[in-house]
């Protein structure tokens, strides 16, 4: 005998169905828009650093050993990871490397960082980024950088005290005053009649750089809109920094050797229908005091911290600089920097593009438009490249004792190398060698609490940050 339902019993199993089939449909959509709107990413540590910034597919995964694997994006283009030196070398010192002095990046984020075919560090249109980078060649010369490491001992006698110190802010300030002072003319005594506020410009580097990280590489259809509203006003308060810093400088008629002066007709002889002279300027500008502030500010920081940790070093290193006077002969210092950049890398990986199809490239057939990812702070820390003794994986500057790792060692590219290697490392080494031989000198140190350089929390805003910055208590030397 059939079931029979009452029309009230038929009206509420239709009405559960219905809601059944809402929860249902809401329950996808939701799903769907998460996918869409969250970024992919893999666990591990190379994607770790990119599943914010370059969306990889995992499940396309078209080459992979040990040392190198290629996936590919979201958009369609391929990555190569690798964290293999004869791959890096190959890049950076090969007879093809000129076929990788692009930069991959999203045309959309270079617009809203304004460095699409501006400046200097991202510029992918290679004739103007040729004029632009021998503008800063020419600044980046010995008298400069003898200039700003003076400039670094007489500012650090104003700034550095003794107690409980924010070294990492520190060294940014001296840094900043360096920069302004060497390659835009302006005094740290000068800035409250020119109206720059120091705190609040060190601030905006310190911002844009993470705006830097969202929008460089993630596709725009990937943008959260509260997130591109904060990044876009980070970007806008450092270009408003830079632009006021650069109206309260006088240009002289005549010829000058200041930095922004020759910059100002670099880019007068560059400006077309797409971006004017003031554009230019002011777009190389804040990108060298992107690089003059914030990387080497950082690398003295983490120096800082290692020998924080370590009493015996600082002995030694303060005993050689005593004895030296001149603390590029110090070869303790070399070591400490050498093994600062190689722990904890602020440029821990290394972006590059592939201008063409390359068939020699090791290991694979290299298409044109590859982006190519050398992961720099996993490689210095892989036994298979540095000896087991002493571990990699612990802060050890002696390590490097007797080796030259300027052009010989394939094996350590801190500042990249070839074409597009950084055209300051000379200005990095000597600030980054100046503030620590004026501090070890002067003050020892240990870190407040408890930590080490090796248990510091990093994040990858373009630079390798440090998360929380330690603090480290100086004590005076007394004078002999």
């Amino acid at each position: 005998m059939p079931i029979e339902f009452s029309k009230s019993s038929i009206e509420v199993i239709e009405a559960m169905l219905f809601v059944a089939i809402l929860l249902f449909s809401f329950g996808f959509i939701c799903l769907a828009w998460k996918k869409y709107r969250q970024v992919p990413g893999s666990d591990d540590i190379i994607f770790s650093i990119l599943k914010n910034t370059a969306p990889v597919a995992a499940a396309d995964e078209l080459v992979a050993s040990g040392a190198m694997t290629c996936k590919r994006t979201l958009n369609g283009t391929k990555l190569l990871i690798t964290k293999d030196p004869k791959v890096a070398d190959y890049i950076f010192n090969g007879r093809s490397n000129t076929n990788y002095v692009r930069r991959p990046a999203s045309v959309e984020g270079l617009k809203s960082l304004g460095m699409y075919n501006r400046g200097l560090i991202w510029n992918n249109s290679i004739p103007h980024w040729k004029k632009i980078r021998a503008c800063f060649q020419e600044a980046l010369c010995h008298e400069n950088i003898n200039k700003a490491a003076y400039n670094i001992e007489i500012e650090s006698k104003d700034l550095l005290v003794e107690g409980e110190v924010d070294l990492m802010n520190l060294c940014r300030q001296l840094t900043f005053r360096a920069t302004l002072h060497t390659f835009f003319g302006i005094d740290a005594r000068e800035y409250s009649s020119k109206g720059i506020d120091e705190l609040q410009f060190i601030q905006a580097i310190i911002s844009y750089f993470k705006a830097w990280e969202f929008f460089l590489l993630r596709p725009k259809k990937y943008w959260d809109r509260q997130l591109v509203m904060k990044h876009s006003a980070s970007i806008t308060e450092l270009q408003f920094h830079v632009k006021n810093m650069i109206s309260s400088i006088d240009f002289p008629s005549d010829e000058s050797n200041l930095f922004v002066h020759k910059l100002s007709d670099i880019c007068q002889e560059l400006q077309d229908q797409d971006y004017c002279q003031s554009e230019l300027l002011m777009q190389s500008s804040l990108e060298m005091l992107l690089a003059g502030t914030d990387t080497s500010s950082v690398t003295a920081y983490y120096a800082l911290l290692g020998l924080a940790g370590d009493k015996e070093l600082q002995t030694n290193l303060r005993n050689e600089l005593q004895a030296e006077k001149d603390a590029s002969k110090s070869k303790v210092l070399r070591c400490v920097v050498d093994e600062t950049l190689r722990f904890k890398p602020v440029g821990p990986v290394v972006l590059r593009e592939a201008v063409k199809d390359d068939p020699n490239f090791p290991g694979f057939y290299m298409e044109g438009g590859t982006a190519i990812l050398v992961h720099l702070a996993e490689m210095n820390l892989c036994e298979n490249v540095w000896s087991s003794d002493p571990d990699p994986k612990y802060f050890c500057p002696m390590r490097f004792h007797g080796k030259d790792t300027n052009s010989t060692d394939k094996r350590f590219y801190p500042f990249g190398r070839g074409p597009k290697g950084c055209i300051g490392m000379h200005l990095g080494r000597r600030e980054v060698n100046t503030i620590l031989a004026t501090v070890i000198v002067n003050y020892d140190m240990k870190i407040c609490g408890e930590g080490s350089l090796g248990s510091l929390e990093t994040h990858w805003d373009i630079a390798n940050q440090p998360s929380k910055p330690m603090l480290i208590e100086l004590a005076k030397i007394d004078a002999a």
